[in-house]
């Protein structure tokens, strides 16, 4: 059990070095979005983290992460001066490669002043940390399609994208007490635990929104029809003048094209859209008409079979919260900051992220107007 945890360890660490060392000493420290940290900064704040739990918090041992606190814990430092602070992309590697290699051999040596930590039940804690690299790793992902859009060149859409109408095809869920949350050692303190909820009934799009249903939208004039906006999204868009996906550019002939971490390409019709923030969601489901499901709802849907899920984040209506008899860990600061009723919910997962984020019971969660993450929509419908 512990080697296996420490193998997942392994492989997400030398997934992100391997990321890394792909690029240039540039594309390292540069900010290619306001909203993501410089690539180079997510390396380090991976290790950092791995040498403040291990070695502070358990063994109160300060001397490895020395005055890395000011650079690497994210309340210390902002975004913007980040990059001011890493070291050259050649020493990051270095240093990055030799304390998690440090790392895993403490835990495999499993001193008794670790293995007895409370941390470490069912090894906790390595799945915490292999769980936050992943989210880092898909910050990365993120941070090279902004990469792309920053210096994007001229493209030909070769094969055209076509709007059409919301799909209909649905599933349909009784009024009923239904379990949600989760139990198991990958669980955040947020997921925990899993208890009975009272639905009512309720309906759910089997498939989340693809670009030529969002195409539709777009094609009749959503992000111009009021009617469809909450007063806040509307304000927002107006502010803003959105008009498509983050994601999305149209070529000299007026054609949409995507943007993935590998470059400019033509946007399949299938395709789940991503890059929509909650004030879209919102108009969108509203214009298909139907609503933002309950993360309750989405949560309970993924129990059969055919709900089709995992290709973006699904923004959910209702804002991030405690569920009952919540309890902070392995810290306060986990989740109880982000309960401020002003990030909202999203599920599922995206096509960066690693299989060990993908769960249900898994809570994302953004501000509304948040358009830069793999986020899409699916709608719900009431149903009497």
């Amino acid at each position: 059990m512990l080697m296996a945890a420490v193998q997942e360890l392994n492989r997400i660490q030398q997934t992100m070095l391997d990321t890394v060392a792909r690029l240039s000493d540039e594309d390292c420290r540069c900010q290619f979005h306001h909203d993501i940290s410089p690539i180079g900064w997510h390396l380090m704040h991976t290790v950092f983290t791995e040498n403040l739990w291990l070695h502070e918090h358990i063994l109160g041992d300060t001397t490895l992460n020395q005055d890395w606190h000011r650079y690497y814990i994210p309340s210390n430092i902002a975004k913007s001066a980040r990059s001011r602070h890493l070291p050259e992309r050649k020493e990051m590697l270095e240093q990055a490669k030799s304390m998690q290699s440090n790392n895993r051999k403490l835990v495999q040596q499993a001193p008794p002043r670790l293995l007895q930590h409370p941390l470490m039940k069912q090894h906790y804690l390595i799945y915490f940390l292999v769980q936050h690299h992943a989210m880092h790793l898909e910050a990365i992902r993120l941070a090279l399609v902004q990469k792309h859009i920053c210096g994007e060149k001229r493209y030909q859409v070769k094969n055209p994208l076509q709007a059409c109408a919301p799909k209909t095809q649905r599933l349909t869920l009784a009024a009923n007490l239904y379990s949600v949350g989760g139990d198991q050692v990958l669980c955040f303190d947020n997921e925990r635990s899993r208890h009975k909820q009272n639905l009512k009934a309720f309906a759910i799009s089997v498939h989340a929104v693809s670009n030529a249903e969002y195409l539709g939208f777009i094609e009749s004039h959503g992000y111009r029809n009021k009617k469809w906006w909450s007063a806040a999204g509307w304000r927002w868009r107006q502010q803003h003048r959105a008009g498509a996906p983050d994601h999305w550019r149209q070529d000299q002939h007026k054609h949409w094209y995507g943007h993935n971490k590998n470059g400019a390409y033509d946007l399949p019709a299938d395709q789940t859209v991503y890059g929509i923030n909650w004030y879209e969601a919102c108009a969108y489901a509203c214009y298909a008409g139907g609503r933002l499901p309950h993360e309750y709802e989405w949560e309970t849907a993924q129990q059969y079979p055919a709900i089709v899920a995992g290709q973006s984040w699904e923004w959910c209506a209702n804002t991030f919260a405690p569920y009952p008899n919540f309890r902070a860990y392995p810290y306060v600061g986990y989740s109880c900051p982000w309960f401020d009723g002003q990030h909202y919910v999203l599920r599922g997962a995206c096509q960066h992220s690693p299989d060990i984020l993908r769960r249900a019971s898994l809570r994302n969660f953004h501000h509304a107007w948040k358009k830069h993450i793999y986020a899409g929509v699916r709608v719900a419908y009431d149903h009497d």
